[in-house]
């Protein structure tokens, strides 16, 4: 963000005093003008109070969603009446418990239930924490596991089937005992062969530029004249190299527009008919 004085705070052409902030983020520029210093403050205290009016507002409209607060543990110190019970209490087998339950739930500042609900909670999230990243590190070390809805819910369901914890050796020794029963979706192999390149032999699709001069059983007289000296046909205006060596928009243009290219390209890359 820049803010600076246009004219180094000296009045310009017009006898006016400028103030600009540029936020540099795309939201444009802000220029205050007035005819004197104390003008150009009084337009900024506007904005910026327009501006703290404006937050107030939007804060005030937007609901937000809010985690149920959860008491804070607070020792306190037992009454008179509470210190006489519990040394009546707890020399009785049949109210020790209670006496020391008393005692220990003063010095916590909670009655025990909630005590043991917030360590159990604590466990659960201690629990979800390791299992997530236990999972990570199963699909880092197994590559090959392909991660599908299906994969996923299988795998978890045999896991939970054979008591198994979500731990990485857990997951790795069901992967494999499910892959070899073959109950799972292996991931798909990249392709290593190259595209299949359309042969003149076999013909083209309408539109679509031949491929390749390799392997095309093209010879000697498709490149030159020698086939119209064989016959009383005038030779074609283009031969099956010339239309090979097309580049895609040339090609595309003539098949597109060319009054008789299309039928000449059917003819020189048709399949030969057989013979009777």
């Amino acid at each position: 963000m820049k803010i600076f004085w246009e004219n180094d705070g000296e009045p310009n052409a017009e006898g006016q005093y400028v103030a600009t902030i540029d936020m540099e983020n795309g939201s444009g520029v802000q220029r205050f003008i007035g005819k004197t210093h104390k003008d150009v403050a009084d337009s900024l205290l506007q904005a910026q109070a327009s501006a703290t009016q404006k937050i107030t507002q939007l804060s005030r409209d937007r609901k937000v969603d809010s985690l149920p607060a959860k008491p804070k543990l607070t020792p306190r110190a037992l009454t008179a009446d509470e210190k006489k019970r519990v040394a009546e209490d707890i020399t009785d087998p049949d109210k020790v418990e209670s006496a020391v339950s008393t005692v220990v739930e003063a010095h916590i500042g909670a009655p025990l239930p909630v005590v043991r609900e917030r360590i159990n909670e604590l466990s659960e999230d201690e629990q979800a924490a390791t299992a997530a990243e236990e999972t990570k590190a199963f699909l880092r070390e197994n590559p090959d596991f392909f991660p599908t809805p299906h994969n996923n819910q299988t795998l978890l369901r045999f896991m939970e089937l054979n008591r198994m914890d979500p731990t990485r050796n857990n997951f790795a020794k069901a992967f494999i005992d499910l892959r070899e029963a073959n109950l799972l979706t292996p991931r798909p192999k990249p392709s290593t062969e190259p595209p299949p390149q359309p042969s003149p032999q076999d013909g083209i699709r309408p539109g679509t530029r031949p491929r390749g001069t390799s392997s095309t059983g093209l010879r000697n007289g498709d490149s030159g004249a020698t086939p119209a000296a064989r016959s009383n046909e005038p030779a074609p205006k283009y031969t099956k190299i010339e239309i090979l060596s097309m580049g895609d928009a040339t090609y595309k243009d003539k098949f597109d527009n060319e009054p008789g290219f299309r039928e000449l390209v059917d003819k020189l890359f048709s399949k030969p008919q057989a013979s009777a």
